[in-house]
């Protein structure tokens, strides 16, 4: 993975995206320590990937950049009615990758107000969206979503990305350093 040149206390990333596209399994894939997990019983609507669990506040996990610099990797609740702690989470944060789950009725919706809900935060932060459960449903493919965000004069990338295997969840960490330019990080020298 890339170095980041970036001498702050907190380097941090946040993954969200809706129940199960896969938040929780992609930080656990990365983290050189046991994943800080506050999971409960999973109790919003009807769940047809039989997730018996949801993150409540936050998933956390971290990589060792070298002695003393370490990543923070957060995920947020993907139960909308904890959506307030996107806003807490993503404080401090230097970028975003959404996690948008293809077998959903409606990824590209759902696509879209994880944007809106992170809208601020996009301002000033770049973003990485990664599409899950292709395995499931291979469409809207990663055209229609590259369609969509321009519709929307918006230019993100956007990833393929099985979270169960560590090196496609790298590839999305390393898109993410890729997207942090000298400009977005002269603040944090």
């Amino acid at each position: 993975m890339p170095s980041l040149l970036i001498k702050q206390k907190q380097i941090k990333i946040i993954f969200t995206g809706s129940v199960g596209a896969g938040k929780t399994e992609a930080i656990r894939q990365l983290s050189e320590i046991p994943v800080v997990s506050t999971d409960t019983k999973y109790t919003e609507g009807n769940n047809s990937k039989d997730k018996k669990t949801t993150t409540v506040a936050m998933d956390y996990g971290q990589i060792s950049l070298n002695s003393t610099e370490k990543l923070h990797l957060y995920g947020t609740p993907g139960q909308r009615r904890f959506d307030f702690m996107s806003e807490v989470l993503t404080k401090g944060g230097l970028a975003l990758v959404i996690l948008i789950d293809n077998s959903t009725p409606n990824p590209l919706t759902d696509l879209n107000y994880y944007l809106k809900l992170n809208e601020n935060f996009l301002k000033n932060n770049p973003v990485v969206i990664a599409i899950t459960h292709t395995d499931l449903l291979a469409l809207p493919s990663l055209n229609n979503y590259q369609q969509f965000l321009a519709k929307k004069n918006l230019d993100y990338p956007v990833m393929k990305m099985d979270t169960r295997q560590r090196e496609q969840v790298i590839n999305v960490l390393e898109e993410v350093v890729n997207c942090l330019d000298s400009h977005q990080l002269k603040d944090f020298y």
